[in-house]
């Protein structure tokens, strides 16, 4: 199995574009997925970049609506669609995602006219793409976390903090090891790590990748992360980065007993 990094915020390799968001190309035996798309510009620079020589991807996965995760779906998608024309989204992808600034709501998500050009499975609870590989869906909320104060969204026409309905992860077992991978985890890493251990019936993860929406967390809360991930979970390894923030990553691999890696746009990972 092999994880690519698309984009992701930050990138030392000539020739590839970097910007905030996340999209991972991950490569199995018999699957390659499109784990989220970026932002904009990145995808299809970095896809030919990367000399992508698969004809074609089986599904693209959108771990949520932000458009650091679906915007390079919906601005490239005349390129996107000849690739994979299959969409695992949330039943809630298209809702109404803002950001506020100052007294203004500004429009973040994904806009539902990409839907003409793809067909979209859409997911509540899981969604099984072989015997090994499930997306799930409907995380269940064991502590409250609140990812971004500034994070709202349109429901029923009233702006409401966003409940992250629309928030999605994955799970591969490939080679006796179970893979975690997650978008921005705005439901909390711990709700997720412990609704995949409920929903899949595991208790350990070999790897945990993708961001952990702590770059906005105080430094007591990071601190619980990693002592949840190495003390009340086996977790033996944690690729992380875009919304975790460089500063936590670092607090986090210099303090606890667990291999945190770096996920940085053109890093390639043999699981």
């Amino acid at each position: 199995m092999k994880i690519t990094v698309i984009n992701e915020n930050y990138v030392d390799k000539q020739g590839l574009f970097a910007e905030h968001g996340l999209s991972l190309l991950i490569e199995l035996e018999n699957k390659v997925l499109l784990f989220d798309t970026g932002q904009a510009v990145s995808i299809v620079n970095n896809l030919n970049i990367l000399n992508y020589k698969r004809s074609k991807i089986d599904y693209i996965i959108l771990s949520h609506g932000h458009y650091d995760h679906t915007g390079g779906l919906y601005k490239n998608r005349y390129y996107l669609k000849d690739l994979c024309n299959k969409v695992i989204a949330s039943k809630y992808v298209f809702d109404k995602h803002l950001r506020k600034t100052d007294d203004n709501y500004d429009f973040i998500g994904l806009k539902d006219d990409v839907k003409k050009d793809f067909e979209f499975l859409f997911v509540e609870d899981s969604y099984q793409l072989s015997e090994n590989i499930i997306v799930y869906g409907s995380i269940k909320r064991f502590e409250e976390f609140l990812a971004d104060k500034r994070l709202f969204c349109e429901i029923d026409n009233k702006i409401v903090k966003d409940p992250f309905r629309d928030e999605l992860y994955l799970l591969i077992k490939d080679g006796g090891k179970n893979i975690l991978i997650t978008g921005c985890s705005h439901a909390g890493i711990i709700n997720i790590v412990k609704d995949c251990f409920e929903k899949a019936g595991i208790d350990r993860l070999d790897y945990l990748i993708g961001g952990m929406h702590l770059f906005r967390s105080d430094l007591s809360y990071v601190e619980k992360v990693g002592n949840f991930l190495q003390n009340e979970v086996s977790v033996e390894n944690v690729i992380t980065g875009h919304c975790t923030g460089l500063d936590n990553f670092y607090y986090l691999k210099n303090n606890f007993h667990i291999n945190f890696i770096y996920l940085k746009t053109g890093e390639q990972f043999i699981l």
